[in-house]
């Protein structure tokens, strides 16, 4: 209904109808919580969101409790005069204790030689001779082979024997290592010369393979006319049947076992008992002499042991 109005006057403004909201067709209708349709005469609703779950739907809420991981605390029983005793209190925490504790000094009293140090080479313990030459380190018959030597615990006599193991055989035959050696005897008039390439040195089996080696070496022509006695002639023949027919000899029989050999020669006399330094030629080579012992004290218990292995 158009409102009269008179000349000149201005049009009265009518309050702005509400707009209704243009809503879309693929949005579905929001659905009504259980509580919103229980009771017709609430006047306030609520409505829920379908991204957001019901609230009896979500978890419990989180209380803390006052004192969630207490300490463990142990009644100790009361002392008193005459009560057992208790147990040491508990260690500190690792984290207030040192990373390092004061050492004891160690003991070096048995790393110290037995005699003071000579300008020249030093021989292995296990090659020294004993200054009474009847004892050594070393139990060992220069007619087996290196692979039955055997060590002694200490100078005593009948003292226990262990097997020359790996880590003696390969230690250097003397102190600083040298490359060259000779090796000279009072009971044979050949030398023993051992040598090898530089920068690898002398080792103890080294000497021991080169002692044995040298000894099984056949006599030749001039070293058998060069023998003037005959009864040496005439032992070493007995000893090289003996060695033959006790097995001393090689593991193998061949046609040179029947060669009177080097270490026929000696009777004997076939017990090692050390060297002893005779001169030092230079900083690489030196010279020694071997010392030999009988076995008519020794060559039963050698024997057994050697048939253990």
């Amino acid at each position: 209904m158009d409102v009269p109005r008179r000349p000149g006057q201005r049009p009265a403004r009518l309050p702005p109808q509400p707009q209704p909201q243009p809503q879309h067709q693929h949005q579905p209708p929001l659905p009504q919580s259980p509580q919103s349709s229980g009771s017709s005469g609430s006047m306030h609703r609520r409505q829920h969101s379908p991204y957001v779950h019901p609230f009896f739907l979500q978890p419990p809420p989180y209380f803390p409790y006052p004192y969630p991981y207490p300490y463990p605390i142990y009644p100790y029983p009361p002392t008193y005069p005459g009560a057992p005793p208790q147990a040491p209190p508990p260690p500190p925490p690792l984290v207030n204790r040192p990373l390092h504790y004061p050492q004891r000094p160690r003991d070096t009293s048995k790393y110290r030689e037995k005699e003071p140090c000579s300008p020249g080479v030093r021989l292995n313990d296990i090659l020294r001779a004993s200054p009474s030459q009847s004892l050594s380190a070393l139990v060992w018959l220069i007619t087996h082979r290196p692979l039955y030597a055997q060590s002694r615990r200490s100078e005593v006599h009948y003292s226990p024997v262990e097997s020359l193991g790996p880590s003696i055989r390969s230690q250097p035959a003397t102190d600083p290592p040298i490359s060259r050696m000779n090796i000279v005897s009072n009971e044979f008039m050949w030398e023993i010369p051992i040598e090898v390439r530089p920068p690898a040195f002398i080792t103890v089996e080294t000497v021991l393979f080169a002692i044995y080696v040298t000894m099984q070496d056949g006599l030749t022509s001039s070293e058998w006319d060069a023998i003037e006695e005959p009864n040496v002639k005439k032992n070493a023949h007995w000893a090289r049947c003996a060695r033959l027919a006790k097995g001393d000899g090689p593991l193998t029989f061949n046609e040179q076992d029947s060669i009177i050999k080097r270490i026929d020669l000696l009777g004997d006399k076939v017990a090692f008992r050390g060297l002893v330094p005779m001169s030092n030629s230079g900083s690489r080579s030196a010279e020694f002499l071997i010392q030999l012992g009988s076995t008519q004290s020794n060559d039963k218990k050698i024997r057994i042991r050697r048939g253990s292995f």
